[in-house]
């Protein structure tokens, strides 16, 4: 008896069909997420291992910073181990993202301590201003006395703006000093027009009709 063709062809076909089904499911599971104990840290920038030794750095400057506040108020060079600190938990999730559970909190809590820190040494120089301030208009020096308002409101804008976790950050205290400059620069004219009108006063009770009028003239166009 002949042997048909397609008898021996079918078996090559059906054999052919399940090799390419079996490479195209291959190809297809590769393509998928990987097991976390398969992924390569240092392909993504580093490993666990780098991010324990960067974490513990930062335990190690932090522990240095806490020692200094048994002992005083820290100053900017004792705040920058905080800043580093804070630099190297960056570091550490940037090489291993996740690591740390808490990163996200402990940084937040690092960055309120420096930003406290560092609002603290400039509200110093900030109520120095203030209080000069009030010296030079006691003293009648109106121009020394903006000044002095100008320098303390620059500064609480910094605190405002640079550090915003800051227990210092006070948005009422710069308008009040706002307010306090824009009434100063006009004090000058205040006080200009009070001296006219005490000016038209006396004209009009030495019956200076003319004069007196003139004072008063003034002394509207300055308000």
């Amino acid at each position: 008896m002949a042997i048909r063709p397609w008898t021996i062809i079918k078996p090559i076909l059906l054999l052919s069909v399940s090799i390419s089904v079996l490479v195209g499911f291959f190809m297809l599971s590769q393509l998928g997420p990987r097991p976390l104990d398969e992924v390569d840290f240092t392909a993504a920038g580093g490993s666990s291992e780098e991010a324990e030794s960067l974490l513990a750095e930062s335990d190690v400057l932090l522990e240095q910073f806490k020692d200094v506040l048994v002992l005083r108020q820290p100053d900017e060079e004792d705040l920058a181990l905080v800043k580093e600190s804070i630099r190297l938990l960056d570091e550490a999730q940037r090489r291993s993202p996740g690591f740390l559970a808490d990163a996200s909190s402990r940084r937040q809590d690092l960055q309120r301590q420096y930003d406290d820190g560092m609002a603290r040494i400039l509200n110093l120089d900030l109520v120095k201003f203030e209080e000069a301030a009030g010296s030079f208009r006691g003293d009648g020096d109106l121009k020394e006395a903006e000044m002095s308002l100008r320098r303390a409101y620059t500064i609480q804008l910094k605190i405002n703006g640079d550090y915003p976790l800051s227990s210092y950050v006070d948005v009422g205290r710069a308008t009040r000093l706002a307010r306090e400059i824009t009434f100063i620069e006009s004090e000058p004219l205040h006080l200009e027009s009070m001296r006219l009108e005490a000016a038209a006063e006396e004209a009009f009770r030495d019956e200076q009709w003319e004069e007196a009028r003139s004072f008063l003239r003034r002394a509207i166009q300055t308000q």
